[in-house]
């Protein structure tokens, strides 16, 4: 067998064992039809990587920053108000089992609102009686103008979770392997995961980290789920303290680094390791960095005993530009006080 058909038969392995994983993520929801069209559009996926990695002639770095979703709990709310939002279209309400709230009832929106979900009754004292979830479209985000009205309909609400997303092209050098490599996220621990399209890092903590090719819209997504207990720290309780996000995320929540190599051997070189240990713990943290910056950093944490290790890093300047252009274009089109209809923020 050939170099050729090796890598050829590598990546259908790796693209049945994706397979493999939906059909155990979804279940009987998973037929043979979208078997077979999920490994289509990765196979589609994986040659274009490849050929830009043979070529390095990648698109150039640019993303756009789009909000991709928000809950808020009210403890007060108007159903005919909300239900009379033009366009809405209402659903009937719905049982939810083993769940926060009793019943939820699903309204599809208009323009970038998709959806907006109200869970009621809920099943514990301490929770607020309503919870309300607005999901936007994939391609465009959630846009101001488009839940004016209902931000107006729903005064005290607090937000509870906020998940900020930025999109890259497909062409792009940003793909999951990337940031890998190269992507720190606070405190936030970057295991590796078994899904080659699709990582989660963080859980009940203060954000969950998301980094995933969004098939949806061919593109590649990060996203940070903030929680209430980030938010709150920052002073961001609605809709018009987003602006507050660029000071509050960048650089302490999402930044793309890497290993300085002078500085590294000076850590080295100052630490408790012996002259004979230091190559090999070298040459072991550099091979770590290839796959993840994070795991490289914890190897010296705990092998060389090395405390800051952040100031062995250096910038990637132009994936951190990108970001932080993006995230406040985004912010810049959302209000920093109320509005009433028809009037500019």
């Amino acid at each position: 067998m050939t170099l050729t058909e090796k890598m050829l038969a590598a990546r259908e392995a790796l693209l049945s064992a994706y397979a493999d994983i939906q059909q155990q993520r979804l279940g009987k929801k998973f037929t043979a039809k979208m078997r077979a069209a999920t490994i289509a559009l990765a196979r589609m996926y994986e040659v274009l990587r490849q050929r830009l990695r043979d070529s390095g002639r990648y698109e150039p770095l640019t993303c756009v920053c789009k909000i991709d979703r928000a809950v808020f709990t009210t403890k007060t709310l108007s159903w005919k108000a909300i239900l009379g939002i033009p366009g809405y279209v209402v659903q009937k309400s719905t049982r939810l089992w083993k769940k926060d709230y009793k019943f939820a009832r699903r309204i599809r929106g208009t323009d970038s609102v998709s959806e907006v979900v109200i869970a009621f009754e809920p099943t514990a004292s301490w929770l607020a009686p309503f919870r309300i979830t607005i999901i936007p479209r994939d391609r465009t985000g959630l846009r101001c103008q488009d839940i004016q009205l209902l931000v107006e309909l729903l005064p005290g609400a607090e937000l509870k979770i906020l998940e900020v997303a930025w999109d890259f092209p497909s062409g792009s050098v940003v793909d999951l392997d990337y940031v890998r490599r190269f992507g720190l996220f606070g405190s936030t621990w970057l295991e590796p995961g078994t899904n080659p399209y699709h990582d989660k890092w963080g859980g009940v903590g203060s954000k969950v980290v998301r980094a995933y090719f969004k098939w949806e819209t061919f593109q590649f997504r990060i996203e940070l789920e903030l929680h209430v207990q980030l938010l709150r720290e920052h002073g961001i309780g609605d809709v018009f303290d987003f602006r507050k996000l660029v000071p509050a995320l960048i650089p302490d929540h999402v930044r793309f680094a890497r290993l300085d190599e002078t500085k590294l051997l000076r850590a080295l070189h100052r630490s408790g390791l012996s002259p004979a240990e230091r190559p090999s713990v070298r040459r072991r943290v550099k091979q770590k960095a290839q796959t993840s910056l994070w795991g490289a950093l914890r190897y010296l944490r705990e092998k060389a005993q090395l405390r800051n290790t952040q100031r062995l890093l250096v910038p990637v300047p132009d994936m951190n530009h990108a970001i932080r252009k993006a995230l406040e274009k985004m912010v810049a089109q959302w209000p920093a006080r109320p509005a009433r209809l028809g009037e500019k923020p």
